[in-house]
């Protein structure tokens, strides 16, 4: 017998089984790569979970016979729906066992909290902003996940679709190859760039030193590259300051090129997070000294790093600014013997994204979509 229950935000025992459960379902599994168990406890606090100050939230869990056997969030975004004009509800945090019986019952409580609140339209995975992990993975199940992507198993997608949903965003993921020598092309767009146009990348060693004084900038060009794609909504000045904490473990300077204008402005930058998938999956994402110490190491010495973030300000574009944020990435990537590195989602539409790559070797190896469903 199947038991949807809405977990109780005070009930830490048994959020703790939500955050827990994909452990236990990807026992074994060489692909998945948990959250840090910190951060997703931290979601049903208030306290250190910004998101509140702009999010509804219900947690749900299935149960049969007595054993979790899925779980979903349901997220109501008000700032999203208030820059897009839409009456959404996210499903987000959505894991189960291969049972069509499950996946309705949890889809179906996140339908009625939506009803409840008057929302027409249910999507998703998308998390709480559009830094968060979104999408359900279609291909390149043999493939592990990145720090900033989940991972499923290849049964999710149609079950979804067997409940009623239609697929609404396509992103794809790449392979590409950067270690070697820039591509002539590229080389020559960033001579252009430095000389013709006077970007440059500043060469500040020390990460604390560069967060204090681009930070700003860079999350204001970060709202205003990425304002037009699909889900996101303007980083509020908590959810910045949040993520600055969440994420500067994993941040190596090296792999965060920032490129500015003769008056010093952020117009173009990237990250690349070193790989810190391998210690994450030993403990199901939990944080332990000896953890701690090896993601630091692979942090400050990569051997393997994951594209998560490329934008330029319109019109910087055209002037060779991206072109600048790969040969910072190529300069690194080289001196640390990294010869390829993945990318993070991009959607189909993203067009500037996938000129950017055409320039390099690069391989489709993965691709996500997130699914949607009327209410009423």
């Amino acid at each position: 017998m199947l038991q949807i229950v809405e977990i109780n935000p005070k009930d830490k025992k048994t959020f703790k089984k939500f955050v827990d459960f994909p452990n236990k379902l990807y026992a074994g599994s060489p692909h998945y790569v948990p959250p840090m168990f910190g951060d997703e406890m931290s979601l049903i606090d208030a306290k250190k979970n910004v998101a509140y100050d702009e999010c509804d939230f219900k947690y749900f869990l299935c149960y049969k016979d007595g054993d979790v056997v899925g779980r979903v969030a349901a997220i109501l975004q008000h700032a999203a729906n208030d820059k897009w004009g839409n009456k959404n509800m996210r499903f987000s945090r959505f894991d189960f066992v291969n049972d069509i019986q499950v996946v309705k019952g949890l889809l179906n409580a996140v339908e009625e909290f939506a009803k409840e609140k008057g929302m027409t339209l249910v999507h998703g995975p998308f998390g709480l902003n559009d830094m968060d992990r979104e999408g359900l993975l279609t291909q390149g199940f043999d493939r592990k996940a990145t720090l900033a992507t989940n991972y499923n198993y290849d049964y999710y997608a149609d079950l979804v679709q067997k409940c009623g949903y239609e697929q609404e965003f396509v992103w794809n993921e790449y392979l590409v190859q950067l270690g070697g020598e820039l591509p002539e092309k590229v080389s020559r767009v960033c001579e252009i760039a430095e000389k013709r146009f006077g970007l440059r990348l500043p060469d500040e060693q020390k990460l604390k030193v560069m967060l204090d004084k681009y930070a700003t900038g860079l999350f204001d060009l970060y709202d205003e590259a990425y304002s037009v794609l699909a889900g996101t909504m303007p980083l509020t000045g908590k959810m910045r300051r949040q993520m600055l904490s969440q994420f500067k473990v994993a941040i190596n300077v090296n792999y965060l090129p920032i490129v500015v204008n003769g008056k010093d402005e952020v117009v173009a930058f990237g990250l690349a997070f070193p790989d810190i998938t391998e210690p994450l999956m030993k403990k199901g994402g939990r944080l332990t000294m000896p953890i701690v110490l090896d993601i630091l190491k692979r942090v400050k010495k990569p051997k393997s790093i994951e594209f998560a973030l490329i934008g330029a300000k319109p019109g910087y574009d055209r002037q060779g600014a991206a072109a600048l944020v790969m040969k910072q990435f190529a300069k690194y990537m080289k001196r640390d013997g990294i010869m390829q590195a993945e990318s993070n989602p991009e959607l189909e539409t993203n067009v500037k994204v996938q000129a950017l790559w055409s320039s390099f070797d690069h391989e489709l190896i993965k691709k996500r979509a997130t699914y949607s469903k009327e209410v009423r």
